[in-house]
């Protein structure tokens, strides 16, 4: 068998006897070998760079959002029960209100009310009566911040002759919110259930609740007035 020294410059082998046809094969296979290695290479560079683009855009779509986008929520949470002896026989609420959304919220109305349907005076066209209650201020609550109100009223409020209690279980805090961007709502609170007893810690009247659905423009305007009695006209 003849042998010839051989230099392959492509391969970068160095100067060895092998037999020709042998060191062009291993030649062939390393250049194969390399392009591979490349195109991989290419490949991995590729989507490392989608990835990075990808994950700058969520970064940027995040930051971007809120400003983009005024969110208008709530939690609303009842924290305590009261009843005050000293000044006649009261029931006092201490509630919680707390600006989870990214826009200024404006606590416009808080009232008491007794009607049909657990829905509220702005969700449902019944008639509901509105029980006296001490006057609550109008209130501005920021972007994450929390403020406390107090619904106080007398426990022992007379009902107009021939009102239907049976008919009008439900007993509601109606609270009217309207957002910095003109959004109305309506977050209403059932305690038709709530005893002088007191209720265990896990109880439902304790959860926090929300503001529920924007009120529509011609249904605000609509149920306003006309639904509502004061008890104190009767």
């Amino acid at each position: 068998m003849r042998w010839t020294v051989f230099k392959s410059q492509l391969c970068g082998f160095a100067a060895q006897k092998y037999p020709t046809k042998l060191q062009l094969k291993n030649c062939r296979l390393a250049r194969r070998y390399v392009q591979i290695g490349r195109a991989t290479l290419e490949l991995k560079d590729l989507l490392s760079i989608i990835i990075s683009f990808v994950a700058l855009i969520v970064s940027l779509a995040a930051l971007l959002i809120p400003y983009w986008h005024k969110s208008s929520k709530a939690i609303i949470c009842l924290n305590s029960r009261l009843f005050n002896c000293i000044n006649g026989q009261k029931r006092e609420l201490q509630y919680t209100f707390a600006n989870i959304g990214n826009q200024e919220l404006y606590v416009k109305e808080i009232c008491l009310l007794r009607g049909k349907s657990p829905l509220g005076n702005l969700h449902h066209p019944s008639e509901y009566l509105q029980i006296p209650i001490e006057e609550i201020s109008s209130f501005i609550v920021k972007p994450g911040e929390i403020k406390p109100f107090l619904l106080s009223h007398e426990a022992n409020y007379k009902l107009p002759e021939g009102y239907f209690t049976e008919k009008n279980k439900y007993i509601l805090v109606c609270i009217e919110v309207i957002s910095a961007t003109g959004k109305r709502f309506q977050a209403v609170h059932n305690i038709s259930n709530l005893q002088p007893a007191g209720h265990p810690i896990d109880d439902p009247i304790w959860s926090g609740f929300k503001l529920g659905k924007q009120l529509k423009a011609n249904t605000y305007k609509s149920l306003q007035h006309q639904s509502l009695r004061s008890l104190d006209s009767i």
